[in-house]
């Protein structure tokens, strides 16, 4: 049950195959090697334009580097205050741009909003020579809450970004499961959205230890051909890079793991759903989910061997974290995540949770618990209060636990307050009067 990080699972056969043939026979380094000029083209073809592409081993020296061509030591780079430049890669960023400031902007699910961007962008100090200039804007996606920016959302961020004559970079650790999960072409949701440069991810998607540096405007790399081998990042067999990218993409590889390891996220998350003293306030986008459990729960699954990691809360609105007594985790899929996994998690969980149900909940509980409910907005489902519900009217509604159908209840003449109504009673719903004890899916679940 290793639901730690994607990248602690080696990589693909097909990539692993394809670096034991590269080890064959003599090819000239540096990225002179016949396989690293397929692999450039393979990326035009894939980005539908002429692109810079510069390979290195690992996502911080890919993002270290981008950054580095687009601000000068003295500039600020506006990112999340979640993202991985800016927490996770001890100054990496900040050390190959001679000492760039990092400036975080809050939002719900390590997501940037238009409006948090204008807002960031016009609380900053524009005295000279005092305050620090904008020269950057980076963006995550998947983001580290496992959610995905959408092409109309980084179109605006761009353009926003554009308007103030930033450069847009994206940190496309996991760009292969936000394609998957958008639908869209590559294109569509970088160069033609706006963004600069992308740091091309594939040692968490099924690589073993391969990052691409890819400009949509090759020009504005060029510096990278010496800022490269500058930091450390230009190997010398670099044949064992391009072998790696080859693989990755060859026939469409990439999206093939990246789309294992989203449909094991969304598995795992509708299971974790059903289950009492669980919480789901982000619905996995791509593949990683964050839910929060009680702490009865975590400890059983950690008896059982289950790896998995503690998450900060601070993404989510104060009403959504955590609450004495219960804890959010990170868990995340890769394209080697095995069902019988997450069918054993889930079953650990469940039995964890029996004694946490029923015989702790009194009926007033169940009825607080039946203030909220999901609406089905444009293909995805959005929590909501049953006043807001009321007053948006009619609309399709579910249960949070179980998935049954709902309704909207006024308030009564004898003095019940509004809430929501299962249509039909479903004895596996934790959040029922009449629960069972074993969570379970309606018959009726809406998907």
């Amino acid at each position: 049950m290793f639901f730690a990080s994607d990248n602690g699972l080696g990589a693909s056969d097909k990539v692993m195959q394809a670096i034991a043939a590269a080890n064959g026979g003599a090819r000239l380094g540096y990225g002179n090697d016949e396989a690293t000029k397929a692999v450039v083209g393979k990326l035009c073809d894939l980005f539908e334009r002429e692109v810079g592409v510069w390979m290195v081993a690992t996502g911080t020296a890919a993002n270290g580097l981008a950054l580095s061509t687009l601000t000068p030591p003295w500039g600020i780079v506006l990112c999340h205050d979640e993202s991985h430049v800016i927490e996770d890669e001890c100054c990496g960023p900040e050390f190959f741009t001679g000492g760039a400031k990092l400036v975080g902007i809050p939002g719900r699910g390590a997501k940037i909003t238009a409006p948090a961007l204008e807002a960031a962008i016009a609380g900053l100090g524009r005295r000279v020579p005092h305050n620090a200039p904008i020269h950057a804007l980076s963006l995550t996606q998947s983001t580290e809450l496992g959610q995905v920016y959408s092409v109309a959302e980084v179109t605006a961020l761009s353009a926003i970004a554009r308007t103030h004559g930033l450069g847009v970079h994206m940190d496309g650790a996991r760009f292969a499961n936000a394609v998957a999960a958008l639908g869209c072409s590559p294109a569509e949701i970088t160069w033609k959205a706006g963004i600069d440069v992308l740091s091309f991810g594939t040692t968490k998607g099924g690589g073993l230890a391969c990052e691409a540096l890819i400009y949509f405007d090759p020009a504005k790399g060029a510096e990278m051909v010496r800022r490269r081998m500058r930091a450390g990042h230009l190997l010398s067999k670099h044949r064992f890079l391009a072998a790696q990218m080859e693989a990755f993409l060859d026939g469409g590889h990439w999206l093939d793991l990246a789309r294992d390891a989203n449909a094991a996220a969304a598995r795992l998350a509708a299971g974790l759903a059903a289950i009492p003293g669980v919480r789901l306030p982000l619905q996995p986008q791509a593949n990683g989910l964050f839910p929060i459990f009680r702490q009865e729960i975590v400890d059983a699954l950690k008896a059982e061997g289950a790896a998995f990691y503690p998450w900060p809360d601070k993404g989510l609105p104060e009403a959504e974290r955590a609450r004495p007594g219960e804890v959010m985790m990170r868990l995340v899929t890769s394209f080697a995540t095995r069902d019988e996994d997450i069918d054993h998690f889930l079953a650990v969980a469940a039995r964890a949770a029996a004694p946490l149900a029923v015989n702790q909940r009194s009926s007033t509980k169940a009825a607080l618990d039946n203030l909220e409910a999901e609406l089905k907005v444009a293909g995805g489902w959005v929590r909501m209060s049953i006043d807001d519900a009321l007053h948006a009217g009619s609309g399709t509604y579910r249960c949070i636990a179980c998935h049954g159908p709902m309704r909207a209840h006024k308030k009564g003449t004898t003095g019940q307050r509004a809430h929501f109504e299962h249509l039909s009673h479903h004895p596996g719903c934790s959040r029922s009067n009449g629960f069972n004890g074993v969570a379970s899916r309606h018959p009726d679940a809406l998907a």
